[in-house]
């Protein structure tokens, strides 16, 4: 009975313990026990003290009363939700197991939040506390690491357990996580996000001088949104990940304040970019509106920045990081389905940021919050990206030359057609009066001078109504045969109209200009010709006249006009010159 008292006694007493919270060592005050792993989250040992008076000292918050006001983090992270500066006080404890690697190893205290405007670094020494001050509104050389975030040295683990505290003065934006990291980790892991950054940051850098060049070369205004959009993307970048800090001392109201600006101009030229490379004014108007929409949206989030409203702007920020990937898959799948090729690419393009995107608000609202590559997977995303919308401004420049070469063949397709004789395929009347001026002009100052032949079908009406205009059509259209296999190349056979041709003879001279006529003149009349079964000959008519100095088009005309009319008063199936008979058949 004794015995079985003394139980009951026993587990009452640990009941109450339990109930008290004082039964379990560390409960309220965790103590970090450094081992082998490489990195530690100090979240799960941070205490927390929300210090509404901002001028308590160390010795204050390390000594009661204030001591036993700090309260268990209760979370993966320090949330700070006031939009105005506030003050914060933390403390952890940490031992590591006297004689292991562990106790002979440099441990760090890091925090990849780099927007804090000040954070003062407490550890204890057997002198006392030794303090590093250090922040964005500090100069970057209070920094005890070079670094692109805030990285203290803890003190000496083989010297048994110590207390480190932090001082916090910050406005609220993200979640803060702080991590214990041994010196050889941290060093490997910072180089590998290095070489991260060079790749990712070469090759936006590459991007924008490549596109930048092409821009002035076409002075295509869709390859200045290009630069635009990844310039913007690559001053976000830096600043989102805290290495602009190292080449200025802004402040962190003048950092936040171009962030945001950044941000807002980033997302302002993605949707003029797509606007322009899509072709959405004319492929989709409904489309090209949102996108508009877009395109202020993102002056929206630098206008907030402006005004100091940062948590409007991260906030809008957010917001565009959820709905413009949808946005951008939609024009581009429309653009695609309406023949737009290089569509294709910017779909790949932007389904690769839209996962990066993904992912990176989804670290920011806390799950992945402080993961390496959910953390970095922006930067990732638009490095890839911009390589990609290269190719696609590519493919747009390949399309575009296609578009230009068939617009220019069609152009010249039916400009021929303008200048072109249906029925005989020989220039027609436009084209003779527009190269006749050009030629006179050009005899003009050479002094070589064109010649001019009229041709005339003789008693062509009487055909006609013989055999049919079916069989005066095949007379004109082998007459055109012989007058095109007659001439030099750079002759100009015309259809003056009806069973009249003119040839346009550039740089002849008067007798060449003959024989050429004579050519034409003898093959017509020895071609037989078979209308209904029957053998029958056709003759010709032919004026000849050379340009005079100084001669109008109109007189020049009259004067081979005037010598087809003496050919044929002279008997027909004759070459007259200027008036002048030449010769008999």
């Amino acid at each position: 009975m004794p015995y079985r008292s003394s139980k009951v006694f026993i587990i009452f007493l640990l009941c109450l313990l339990a109930a008290s919270g004082s039964a379990w060592p560390g409960e309220h005050d965790p103590v970090l026990e450094l081992g082998g792993r490489p990195r530690y989250d100090l979240a799960p040992y941070l205490e927390v003290l929300d210090a509404a008076e901002s001028r308590l000292t160390i010795d204050q918050v390390s000594t009661e009363p204030w001591s036993r006001r700090f309260k268990p983090l209760g979370g993966p992270t320090l949330n700070v939700p006031s939009r105005d500066m506030h003050i914060y006080w933390l403390r952890f404890s940490a031992v590591a197991p006297k004689g292991s690697p562990a106790a002979k190893t440099t441990w760090l205290m890091a925090t990849d939040y780099v927007y804090l405007d000040k954070i003062d670094f407490y550890r204890s020494t057997p002198e006392g506390w030794e303090v590093v001050q250090t922040g964005l509104d500090r100069s970057f050389a209070t920094r005890e690491l070079t670094n692109r975030s805030f990285v203290f040295t803890l003190p000496q683990t083989d010297k048994g357990p110590f207390t480190c505290y932090l001082r916090l003065e910050t406005k609220g934006i993200n979640p803060l996580r702080f991590y214990a990291w041994s010196l050889p980790a941290f060093i490997s892991h910072t180089v590998k996000e290095d070489y991260l950054f060079a790749i990712c940051y070469g090759v936006l850098l590459s991007m924008i001088a490549f596109n930048l060049f092409i821009t002035i070369s076409l002075r295509d205004r869709v390859y200045l949104y290009y630069v635009g959009y990844i310039l913007f993307a690559l001053v976000s970048m830096t600043f989102l990940h805290g290495q602009v800090t190292a080449l200025w001392d802004f402040g962190t109201q003048t950092f936040v304040t171009m962030l945001w600006i950044n941000m807002g101009l980033f997302t302002a030229f993605a949707y003029l970019f797509m606007r322009g490379i899509l072709n959405t004014r004319i492929l989709s108007p409904l489309v090209d509106k949102l996108l508009t929409f877009g395109f202020y949206y993102g002056l929206s989030i630098t206008a907030a920045g402006l005004l100091n409203l940062p948590w409007i702007s991260r906030w809008l920020t957010l917001g565009s990081g959820i709905f413009s990937p949808w946005l951008a898959l939609t024009a581009g799948i429309v653009s695609l389905r309406r023949g737009f090729a290089a569509a294709r690419y910017f779909l790949l393009a932007w389904g690769v940021l839209a996962a990066a995107v993904a992912i990176f608000v989804i670290q920011e609202l806390g799950p992945m919050q402080g993961e390496y590559w959910a953390r970095n997977s922006l930067l990732v995303g638009t490095a890839l990206e911009s390589i990609l919308l290269s190719l696609a401004l590519a493919a747009r420049i390949r399309e575009l030359k296609e578009e230009r070469r068939v617009l220019a063949e069609s152009e010249s397709r039916f400009k021929n057609l303008s200048y072109t004789d249906g029925l005989t395929g020989l220039f027609n009347k436009r084209f003779f009066s527009l190269h006749l001026e050009e030629a006179l002009r050009s005899g003009q100052v050479s002094d070589d001078r064109p010649c001019l032949l009229f041709i005339d079908l003789d008693d062509f009406k009487l055909f006609n109504d013989t055999y049919g205009h079916d069989q005066g059509d095949l007379v004109l259209k082998s007459l055109a045969g012989i007058i095109t296999d007659s001439v030099r190349s750079n002759d100009m056979p015309c259809r003056w109209g009806g069973e009249e041709f003119a040839v346009i003879l550039l740089g002849a001279t008067l007798e060449s200009a003959a024989a050429i006529a004579e050519r034409i003149r003898q093959r017509f009349a020895q071609h037989v010709f078979s209308p209904n079964g029957q053998t029958v000959r056709q003759t010709l008519s032919v004026g000849l006249a050379r340009a005079q100095q100084g001669e109008s088009s109109d007189d020049f005309i009259r004067r081979a006009d005037q010598a087809l009319y003496g050919a044929k008063r002279a008997g027909k199936n004759q070459l007259y010159v200027s008036a002048v008979r030449a010769s008999n058949p």
